[in-house]
């Protein structure tokens, strides 16, 4: 069993200039999870039991930029709505055989899909 949980802290405001009034903003985003290897547990061998969740807190800054991606994605996570919690992924996969893995549940795709050295944790 594993729990694994990373806090990213923004602190944002304008120094000078700008059309913003000078008043920074905090924001938080909690990223938490636990894997359970059952057959590790002695429950059933080549089993695996998946849960991550978001929280976001605080108050970010979300205002026009002139991008089209805002300034931190964090601030977006799980919803751009402030202070949430949503539960980003659960599955359960199951080792058929040594070639044939099923997995059943609610998956998020950007923790598996595009894994090379340049791109796949949007935290590095």
């Amino acid at each position: 069993m594993t729990f694994d949980a990373v806090v990213t802290q923004v602190y944002q405001g304008v120094a000078s200039g700008g059309l913003d009034d000078g008043s920074g903003k905090y924001h938080g985003l909690a990223e938490y999870g636990m894997t359970l290897d059952t057959g590790k547990l002695g429950w059933w061998s080549g089993g695996l039991i998946v849960a991550n969740a978001y929280t976001s807190f605080g108050k970010a800054k979300l205002g026009f930029t002139g991008g089209l991606s805002p300034v931190t994605y964090s601030a977006i996570l799980p919803t751009a709505d402030p202070s949430d919690t949503f539960v980003m992924e659960y599955y359960i996969t199951q080792a058929l055989s040594k070639s044939t893995v099923l997995t059943a549940g609610r998956i998020n795709p950007a923790n598996f899909l595009d894994k090379t050295r340049f791109s796949g944790d949007r935290r590095t």
